[in-house]
């Protein structure tokens, strides 16, 4: 069987499944389905054009854009598309990238360390504040890390993987990296 398929399988909850057959087709693709749980897939499945109007050729013109770091608007002028068109394949890009940075485990001899930035919370009501308000002109009431800044924990191990997630506000601690031991489990040395 092919390989994409079988990862399709499990992209689909399909478990180990590699029992399926041709399916008809849709839109020019074959279908497929899998003789156990009956559910129905293409080589489309799970992809960034999956239920996309927008051709393979300009979504790969557009993640170059984004690796050059374009702006929306110069995005826009050569995909020939709209801003806001160019706004939701950004979107969507992002949380693939985001999902697949999920499943990343740590391997090997792992370097793990804090950094931090300052949060925005313009427009946020005081209501929905994680911390309190900040007045403007006043220096920080705290020494060293206060709580107006974000805490982003950072790793990489022997075979280049990434591993990048925000931890919560405030200096870190032990807890912040505990949320993530799973993710760590199968390093050797931290």
């Amino acid at each position: 069987m092919n390989v994409l398929f079988i990862a399709k399988n499990k992209d689909l909850n399909l478990g180990n499944s590699t029992n399926f057959i041709k399916y008809g087709k849709r839109n020019e693709y074959q279908c497929y389905i899998c003789k156990e749980c009956k559910k129905t897939f293409t080589k489309k499945t799970n992809t960034i054009t999956h239920y996309s109007k927008i051709s393979k050729e300009i979504w790969e013109s557009f993640i170059e854009y984004e690796f050059a770091g374009m702006t929306l608007k110069e995005e826009s002028y050569f995909t020939h598309l709209s801003k806001t068109t160019c706004f939701h394949m950004r979107h969507r890009l992002y949380s693939i990238c985001h999902k697949y940075m999920e499943t990343i485990k740590m391997k090997g001899q792992t370097e793990i360390d804090a950094s931090y930035t300052k949060i925005n919370l313009k427009g946020t009501k005081p209501k929905n504040m994680p911390r309190l308000s900040k007045k403007r002109g006043n220096g920080s009431a705290f020494s060293g890390i206060s709580h107006h800044k974000v805490c982003i924990i950072a790793a990489t191990d022997e075979n280049d993987n990434i591993f990048m997630r925000i931890s919560g506000l405030g200096s870190e601690s032990f807890e912040k990296y505990k949320k993530y031991s799973s993710t760590f489990k199968d390093s050797k040395l931290l």
